[in-house]
């Protein structure tokens, strides 16, 4: 208990062991029942004859894939005023928006373990399982990896986090479960006084310790950079001041700003404002020391929020509107008789953006979710991929998204609860709500069955 503790956090043992003594997740299946499944898997075979004009694009091209911590979708293009004139809170994210590709109906999927089920989806393609941490419970397993489809490219390959490398246990399961030659973590990055942000190398000296690895590489390089700095506690940095929270940046908001009535929440929503804030300039000063180190012309950028902020951040929408504009991404507003749906969107909701000198700009609102992301990048770079769970991104292929902590399904203009069946349908068109949820239930059978019995091995 003390090593899963120490791992996966207090919280997220202790839950995760009360549902697995209720509710007895690992399971001994039937023979027959495992046959069927595989026999369901054939389904998702690739048989290569799929295609677009995104196709093979990035072959050969280094990759810097970038997972933002805690960045809902809802702060692209977010502006607060600030006496009398409005400015971004994400100016960098917001630039590479208008000049890129962006995907602003994308969700993330994450479950109790939170960073590492994200990780998880877009490295392998699958859901995590929601109620356990499959890369404590199934990390033996065999997996379809894109760390594994690069390095059969010749690619060598890398993964990232400021955090110790025993949290979530990323220096096993990185190299041995997902495939990558090496995890690094605290141990092996220059950690000093000067790069901390309370207890992690803050987010701009992160990126470019990523970035001199791969420019140091002479083959073409996968690097995968999860980032820490927007993670809570939202408050004033351990070594930071008051009117300076961060060493290389001015404060985002005044002392007195006033976000909600309820002080705790409002200590915490400011909080998190200067903290996107500053992961924001982050990603502004990789992308130039990117072009510095002149890997910029030859590496895509894909940047990604594991998940959103976990509180009631929608409140800051209810109170605080007179306060906000955002020419990118629409506020949410009150008076839906299935607002609560709504709220749940704003949270599920995280940016998805691909970046580089070689595409040109669009805005693609399709709904998608972390597990299209190893399906999509497998077709921009070529890879070798056997199974296909998910469709690429820029496919026009319709499909499902659900959050596997609340059973919610989102597809384009529809929202599901798959427990209470209150839904919100925009489309214009009758949906039989039954028939979504019990398609929703066979794949989210399938996709557990998947670790349960080590289908892919």
């Amino acid at each position: 208990p003390l090593y899963s503790v120490q791992n996966k956090g207090f919280m997220n043992h202790y839950v995760g062991e009360a549902v697995k003594y209720l509710f007895n997740i690992k399971k001994d299946f039937k023979e027959d029942e495992k046959n069927e499944a595989l026999k369901k898997l054939d389904n998702y075979i690739n048989n290569n004859d799929y295609s677009n004009e995104y196709t093979n694009i990035f072959e050969n091209k280094n990759l810097l894939l970038i997972q933002m911590e805690s960045i809902n979708n809802f702060l692209i293009g977010l502006e607060l005023e600030i006496d009398g004139q409005y400015y971004e809170v994400t100016p960098n994210l917001n630039k590479l928006v208008k000049e890129n590709i962006y995907f602003d109906n994308y969700y993330t999927n994450v479950g109790i373990a939170n960073t590492s089920d994200a990780e998880l989806s877009v490295m392998t393609g699958l859901y995590p399982l929601g109620h356990a941490s499959a890369t404590f419970e199934y990390c033996d397993n065999e997996y379809q990896t894109l760390p594994k489809m690069f390095k059969e490219k010749g690619y060598s390959c890398y993964s990232f986090h400021a955090n110790t490398g025993n949290y979530y246990d990323r220096i096993t399961v990185h190299p041995n479960t997902y495939g990558f030659d090496k995890f690094y973590g605290s141990e092996e990055l220059n950690v000093n006084e000067n790069n901390i942000i309370n207890h992690w190398i803050g987010d701009e000296d992160f990126y470019k310790q990523v970035i001199d690895v791969m420019k140091e590489e002479e083959k073409n390089t996968f690097a995968f950079a999860i980032s820490i700095s927007n993670h809570t506690p939202f408050s004033i940095p351990i070594n930071g001041t008051e009117d300076k929270w961060f060493k290389s940046k001015n404060n985002f908001l005044p002392k007195d700003y006033k976000l909600v009535s309820d002080s705790f929440y409002d200590n915490i929503y400011r909080g998190f404002i200067e903290y996107v804030n500053y992961s924001d300039y982050a990603i502004g000063e990789a992308i130039k020391y990117l072009k510095e180190t002149g890997l910029y012309e030859d590496t895509v950028v894909i940047l990604y929020g594991d998940h959103g902020i976990d509180c009631p951040v929608y409140d800051l929408f209810y109170e605080s509107s007179h306060l906000m504009k955002n020419d990118i991404n629409p506020l949410l507003t009150n008076g839906n008789e299935n607002q609560k749906l709504l709220e749940m969107q704003i949270m599920n909701e995280v940016p998805l953006i691909i970046a580089s000198p070689d595409i040109s700009n669009k805005t693609i609102s399709t709904t998608r979710n972390h597990t299209c992301l190893s399906s999509t990048i497998s077709n921009l770079f070529g890879l070798n991929q056997k199974y296909s769970f998910s469709p690429d991104c820029f496919s026009n292929e319709k499909m499902f998204a659900f959050s596997v902590k609340n059973s919610v399904i989102y597809m384009d203009d529809l929202i599901i609860d798959s427990r209470s069946r209150k839904h919100i349908n925009n489309s214009g068109k009758n949906v039989n709500v039954e028939e979504v949820i019990k398609n929703y239930q066979a794949f989210r059978d399938l996709n557990n069955k998947i670790y349960y019995y080590d289908l892919l091995s």
